[in-house]
């Protein structure tokens, strides 16, 4: 029993991780990514006018005209070169450390990417309460001559709070997120001598704890055709220590949006500048998109994500939501260097 769980072990790492090269766990940004803003491109910090809100700016909590109640929205994303990757996988002997490392040789420089999450939760005008089970593996093989596996994988589960307040109308916006969560984290490079190792296990490199973190954000709304409107939102303020796991970093992200109604629908226009102050390739921060809301049914989406094409679409079934994204994220150093192309699917039931 104890071989049959390890070989899934060592199959589940080497087929559902990637490593992002330089990060480590001073670099990691909690994933909480919704499925409908991932296909606009990831914009939303200046619009976050529906029940996402909570996730990207609070202050867009005071938009919201009707409560919505989340029951379950379980969330699956995978990369391409993930299940390009388990395909291969199949028929290795993980007893033999040469197959392995054969393997892993195959997929030196391939980013990999799996993540879970379910947000269950209500988000009504000015008010949000949800739950948090979310959990990513992402790996990464480098060195040809020895490959060597570098993981980082988060699991979070937790609880927050958010409230919003309007001025004038709602002309301004200003609100406020409140975050609990316990993590369990591995952040670390794994041999193919380490997967065959009878003591393997993810649990001896393990670090877990429990932290508080929060977030503020403000929107300004114009007056003015089109409706534009600026976002400004601090997340994970003073990047708070988890205990001994993967700590969150602090990210600064401002944003510029737009929308308008039309007899078919509504046009909603957005772009945002994320993880301000850092020093990185600034492209790999410019995030930027566009949704369509026909009246009954149907969203469709589009953007760019870090300079990748990106496209999403919801089936809204009465209290089903049937959602699909795809985007590309930036792996490398900077935009054009390594594309990581991901998939995500999500099935919900609001009311």
């Amino acid at each position: 029993m104890k071989k049959i769980a390890l070989t899934i072990a060592a199959g589940l790492l080497l087929c559902f991780a990637y490593s992002v090269p330089g990060a480590h766990a001073s670099d990691y940004f909690p994933n909480y990514e919704r499925i409908r803003v991932l296909g606009m491109g990831g914009a939303f910090t200046a619009l976050s006018d529906t029940p996402d809100a909570p996730f990207y700016n609070p202050a867009g909590l005071n938009s919201l005209t009707k409560g919505t109640l989340t029951v379950l929205d379980p969330m699956v994303e995978i990369s391409k070169d993930a299940v390009d990757g388990y395909r291969d996988f199949d028929g290795v002997n993980t007893d033999n450390e040469v197959e392995i490392s054969n393997f892993l040789k195959k997929h030196v420089g391939t980013p990999e990417h799996f993540r879970f999450m379910m947000t269950p939760g209500y988000a009504g005008k000015n008010f949000a309460l949800h739950l948090l089970t979310n959990a990513s593996v992402d790996a990464r093989v480098r060195n040809q001559a020895n490959p060597t596996i570098d993981v980082l994988g988060v699991g979070d589960v937790g609880g927050q709070v958010s409230g919003a307040f309007g001025f004038k109308d709602g002309m301004y916006q200003v609100g406020a997120t409140l975050r609990v969560i316990h993590r369990w984290s591995v952040d670390r490079s794994y041999t193919s001598r380490d997967l065959l190792d009878n003591t393997f296990s993810f649990d001896n490199d393990a670090r877990t704890g429990t932290g508080v973190s929060g977030d503020v954000g403000a929107i300004v709304h114009f007056p003015v055709a089109m409706s534009p409107s600026i976002g400004l939102v601090i997340k994970d303020i003073g990047s708070p220590p988890i205990g001994d796991a993967v700590k969150n970093r602090q990210d600064i992200r401002l944003g510029i949006g737009a929308k308008r109604d039309f007899d078919l629908g509504t046009l909603k226009l957005a772009a945002d500048v994320r993880r301000i102050g850092y020093s990185e390739d600034f492209w790999k921060k410019v995030y930027l998109g566009g949704e369509f809301s026909f009246k009954k049914f149907l969203s469709l989406r589009a953007g760019l994500y870090q300079g990748y094409l990106t496209a999403g679409a919801t089936l809204d079934l009465w209290i089903l939501q049937l959602s699909y994204a795809t985007y590309a994220a930036e792996v490398g150093m900077f935009t054009g260097q390594v594309s990581d192309r991901r998939h995500t699917a999500q099935l919900a039931f609001e009311y």
